[in-house]
């Protein structure tokens, strides 16, 4: 089968927007669902893949992945082997994942900002890192729930990981219910950065495609 670059270049975003999308909708699902594959971790290892793969060297790239292969393969052992897995191998698992989740915005922030013209691709990358800028912060709130079970509020060991996958979420977007808030210091001082982190995005995302936009109806004109 004939791989089509010039498809793949111009829509890399598409997979990875897609698969955030339905995982927004079904997490709760595959959350409540007694499989013990992980789901979740293997779609964006899939749906990552391609986004970070066009346009970066192959080093930089294989590095990359292999973090987040490490991290799934991990959690794929554990999934099987392990039924209480300690604190220490879990928080060895939620590090590798935050190291994913960060390396790869980080990528993906610098390939949009390198562009020069506005396209469809660029809109669909600025939103899927905004979505993997939730599950970053998501598993940044699990890391500290491992050192504090009592960090935030109304967050039990069992739903832990859609707690805070609701959390990161209404925290980025500068929701906040108030069902689940802050109660260690280092808690609170995450989600202030969250909340700061989730606008500042926006804001910049925004101004730079209406500059590019600008940019690109100048050189057309002149």
């Amino acid at each position: 089968m004939k791989i089509n670059w010039e498809h793949l270049l111009q829509n890399k975003f598409n997979y990875l927007l897609m698969t955030e999308v339905v995982i927004l909708i079904a997490y709760p699902l595959l959350q409540a669902s007694k499989t013990k594959l992980p789901i979740v971790p293997l779609l964006l290892l899939i749906a990552i893949a391609p986004a970070l793969w066009v346009g970066l060297s192959r080093k930089i790239f294989l590095a990359v992945f292999s973090v987040g292969a490490l991290a799934f393969l991990f959690n794929l052992a554990i999934s099987f082997t392990a039924k209480d897995l300690a604190d220490e191998g879990l928080l060895v698992l939620l590090f590798l994942y935050a190291v994913f989740f960060f390396l790869a915005i980080v990528i993906l922030i610098t390939k949009i900002s390198s562009g020069t013209t506005v396209s469809a691709d660029t809109i669909k990358g600025g939103i899927s890192i905004y979505f993997l800028l939730g599950l970053f912060w998501a598993v940044l709130y699990m890391i500290m729930l491992t050192f504090d079970p009592n960090a935030l509020t109304n967050v039990s060991k069992e739903t832990a990981g859609l707690d805070c996958y609701y959390y990161s979420f209404t925290t980025l977007t500068t929701l906040g219910y108030g069902d689940i808030a802050p109660v260690a210091n280092y808690a609170k001082i995450l989600a202030i950065l969250e909340a700061v982190t989730g606008p500042v995005y926006l804001a910049i995302f925004v101004a730079q495609i209406i500059g590019m936009n600008i940019a690109q109806k100048m050189k057309n004109d002149a």
